[in-house]
């Protein structure tokens, strides 16, 4: 249709539009004012764009602090995305924002939000060494099914293996089953590029996964099991030298929550 070949075109010109030193070319209007930034950010338009200017002069994307819900979340990041197009930064498609790292921190952020920040981590923040999502609502369902994606590598997406050096997750309810699913998928992933890399790559660095005030019981055991299936995991202050991922106050831990109930036939619970 006219209006599908309309914004391809638009598209293409925003990716295209000459750089200026800063990384962007073009003046924005303010958040209240921007209609296309509004569609996709709502009311959150000042902040996405409050959150881009601070990104370029920081070098932090910092969203920490504001209250973000999952929904509030998804439609901060298409803020962030339209900006970069609006001001002609994203040159090219698979252009990573300007960021060195990454804070959703203290944000009642549950399994959907964290999945829309790890997408994040892994496309256009890739260039982002460190995470926080630090005293969110995070789960052991998060951990595994969405945090799993971003400790392997941060991004094989522009074709080349990114690592984080520091994702955290303190202050959660990661349980067990989260913590030990991250270490693992961490060591395996860390341990996999060095053996295959080209010589001359540099080995990842160690991996500092804070995990301390979550809900995970027997934190020490935990160690000593990954230990014995011989994940270079630590949690000491002076870990060896092959240490692949570091535990900082593993031992600071919340009780672990209940079991859930058994479910019933028909879905319900006794």
């Amino acid at each position: 249709s006219q209006l599908h070949s309309r914004a391809l075109a638009q598209e293409a010109m925003a990716e295209d539009a000459p750089m200026a030193e800063n990384g962007a070319s073009g003046e924005l209007e303010n958040g209240a004012e921007n209609e296309e930034l509004k569609k996709v950010a709502g009311d959150l338009s000042e902040l996405a764009l409050k959150i881009w200017t601070s990104m370029e002069e920081t070098k932090a994307l910092d969203a920490s602090d504001n209250g973000l819900d999952d929904d509030m979340v998804r439609r901060l990041i298409n803020g962030l995305h339209t900006i970069a197009k609006q001001t002609g930064y994203l040159t090219e498609r698979l252009r990573p924002f300007p960021c060195e790292s990454i804070s959703f921190a203290r944000n009642p952020i549950s399994r959907a939000g964290c999945g829309e920040v790890v997408q994040l981590a892994r496309t256009h923040g890739c260039n982002a060494a460190s995470v926080d999502l630090s005293k969110c609502r995070l789960d052991d369902t998060a951990a595994t099914e969405e945090l799993s994606r971003l400790v392997k590598n941060s991004g094989t997406w522009r074709g080349a293996s990114t690592f984080l050096t520091e994702l955290r997750l303190d202050g959660n309810n990661i349980g067990k089953a989260g913590a030990s699913k991250l270490i693992q998928y961490a060591h395996w992933a860390r341990v996999g590029y060095t053996n295959t890399a080209p010589k001359e790559e540099e080995k990842p660095p160690v991996f500092v996964l804070r995990l301390a005030d979550n809900a995970i019981g027997s934190p020490g055991a935990l160690v000593d099991e990954m230990v014995g299936k011989k994940i270079k995991v630590s949690a000491a202050a002076e870990p060896e030298p092959d240490t692949t991922v570091l535990l900082p106050d593993f031992d600071d831990q919340r009780d672990p929550l209940p079991e859930p109930p058994p479910r019933m036939r028909g879905g319900g619970s006794t």
